[in-house]
């Protein structure tokens, strides 16, 4: 019986600090805080999860914050390393890239070329060469020609 309280005192401590952090969240909303707040409202939340040993629940934090946060560049960044180090499912986060390069390209061409920078280096870190120097190849042709910032990605690449 005494196991059976502390399992119970243990559950209801742990939904307690997540109530805590629902109820921030929904404060963000209803205050009308800014981007950067709300952004450190979920960092910290997902903080929590992590230090607690919760990828997944981690993961379903960071898709849930991007709901909001999906112009923020460097927090989906953060949630593709995040992806990358934590479930290793180098699959997905290579999905991940496309699927945000596809969608970005239509409107703003810094952001599918920094994407694209990412995802080169992404691929260079899982070894796969190929596909490295194909989106690099795709920036020097297709995407930004003109741009000194990807050639030297690229030569930066190719002397490596």
């Amino acid at each position: 019986m005494d196991k059976i309280r502390a399992i119970a005192k243990e559950t209801q401590e742990r939904v307690a600090q997540r109530v805590a952090f629902e109820s921030q969240i929904v404060e963000v909303w209803q205050q009308g805080l800014t981007r950067e707040q709300e952004k450190q409202v979920w960092q910290a939340y997902i903080t929590f999860e992590i230090a607690q040993s919760q990828p997944k629940r981690a993961r379903l934090l960071y898709e849930r914050a991007l709901i909001s946060l999906d112009k923020d560049r460097q927090f989906w960044l953060q949630y593709v390393r995040f992806l990358e180090k934590n479930l290793r499912d180098p699959q997905l986060v290579r999905a991940k890239f496309e699927n945000r390069i596809r969608t970005s390209s239509a409107g703003n061409k810094y952001e599918t070329l920094e994407l694209m920078l990412e995802q080169a280096l992404f691929e260079e870190e899982q070894n796969q060469i190929q596909k490295a120097r194909k989106v690099y190849e795709n920036l020097q042709t297709e995407i930004a020609p003109d741009c000194l910032k990807t050639l030297m990605a690229y030569v930066s690449f190719e002397k490596r």
